[in-house]
């Protein structure tokens, strides 16, 4: 499913009992109709299949079931799932918002941070929700943990600024809107939080087995968010399918997440340090100091994206001509993206502008 394995488990995935699914719909006196219509046809073949599934798809299926998620569990998952989520006490930071239900196990960004996703709502405003990052900073050194908590601030102010520039051009859908950064009671696990959107990540659609109808229209748009990141001094540096969130697969419409990891050219400070493989990421972006000369990082990172999403999988580094040479792309756009994907900074496009318009009429 795509998501980081620690000691050969999943922490963002659980596997779902189909016999206890099977027996609790038939003491609601459901059919497999009843449950199948919430949810894509691959996702229920894959809990028929005793597959692993996004854990927020078990938290849904155990709601149609009306019962809690432990209920219908396969026992592989029951042993794992307390290890690797903490449910005692996760919001006790929080003035003013309760954890509801978590949409991840333990996750790891690029830098090393650990983190858990979920979903919060508002204790005064029942109706309103919010995704939240719960960061772990216990484990680094007082200097370190410091350090740490100006970078979680980042996706905050990076929020706050593209929020002006997306109010003049009618963009403001394709970032999401930031509640708050704040500590817990001892100040060593922190939370980043957004106002909710609903949807999936680019990565677990990618990895279905169906089409994407909107791929065109949903690369536009990341495109078009990149010229907004760019235009206030942004630099994404770890764009990729995990970090695109589909709002409506049919329109294509999507938000940019987790930019906890980007570069503000403003004279602060870059995240450094040694950086996990990202498949995505463009190869001279590890341990190099960005300047606003080195926008086309991040249209390096959306061509890995149009080649993952055209292919059906990704290749190695270096191997996409070969992979598109099968694919239906018109010859306009596989030669832009090829472009951004050319070994030579130099030679890539320059603006998310110049790529906009080479793809503008893509369909």
């Amino acid at each position: 499913m795509g998501k980081k394995r620690e000691k050969g488990i999943d922490v963002g995935c659980v596997w779902l009992d189909k016999r206890a699914i099977q027996r609790r719909m038939i003491e609601l006196e459901m059919h497999p109709p009843d449950v199948r219509s919430t949810m894509s046809a691959d996702t229920w073949q894959r809990i028929l299949d005793e597959k692993d599934v996004r854990l927020d798809t078990g938290y849904w299926v155990a709601k149609q079931l009306k019962c809690g998620l432990k209920a219908i569990l396969h026992p592989k998952s029951l042993s794992q799932i307390s290890e690797v989520i903490p449910l005692e006490g996760v919001d006790e930071g929080l003035r003013d918002w309760k954890a509801v239900r978590p949409l991840s196990g333990q996750q790891k960004a690029a830098n090393g941070l650990v983190y858990f996703a979920w979903q919060l709502e508002h204790r005064h405003e029942k109706s309103r929700l919010a995704r939240g990052k719960r960061y772990e900073l216990a484990d680094f050194p007082t200097k370190e943990a410091k350090e740490l908590v100006n970078y979680l601030s980042r996706h905050g102010d990076i929020c706050n600024a593209v929020a002006k520039v997306c109010k003049k051009t009618q963009s403001i859908d394709l970032f999401p809107t930031h509640v708050t950064t704040v500590p817990d009671l001892k100040e060593d696990t922190w939370w980043s939080l957004d106002e909710w959107t609903p949807g999936d990540d680019l990565a677990l659609i990618l990895d279905g087995p169906n089409s994407v109808a909107s791929l065109p229209q949903i690369m536009k748009n990341i495109v078009g968010g990149l010229r907004v990141l760019h235009e206030v001094g942004v630099i994404y540096r770890e764009l990729s399918p995990s970090t695109v969130l589909v709002t409506d697969r049919a329109s294509g419409s999507i938000v940019l997440t987790d930019f906890e990891l980007g570069k503000l050219l403003d004279g602060n400070p870059t995240v450094s340090g040694d950086w996990p493989e990202n498949p995505y990421r463009a190869p001279e972006v590890d341990g190099k100091e960005l300047s606003k000369r080195d926008f086309h990082v991040d249209l390096y990172s959306w061509g890995r994206i149009v080649v993952h999403a055209t292919c059906g999988k990704l290749p190695p580094r270096g191997e996409e001509a070969s992979c598109l040479d099968n694919s239906k792309l018109t010859p306009k756009i596989r030669k832009i993206t090829m472009a951004c994907l050319d070994d030579d900074p130099s030679r890539r496009p320059q603006s998310a502008a110049e790529v906009l318009k080479a793809i503008s009429r893509w369909r």
